[in-house]
């Protein structure tokens, strides 16, 4: 990956889980994502199709 991505681009760690938040309509919550990993609420999760998805975003 490093001959593809510049040094700016490339991620330090890469983590696996086994699904993501998404909406009804399909779209990735990135806020949901960033705010799980960094420790905070994950704020309205109301809109997402698979809620249970949120647990498995591991803390980083």
């Amino acid at each position: 990956m490093r001959k593809v991505l510049g040094p700016v681009a490339y991620p330090n760690k890469v983590y696996f889980v086994k699904d993501v938040p998404k909406t009804r309509s399909g779209k990735i919550m990135r806020c949901v994502i960033k705010a799980k990993a960094l420790g905070n609420p994950a704020g309205d999760i109301s809109a997402l199709a698979n809620s249970e998805s949120v647990e498995n975003i591991p803390l980083i």
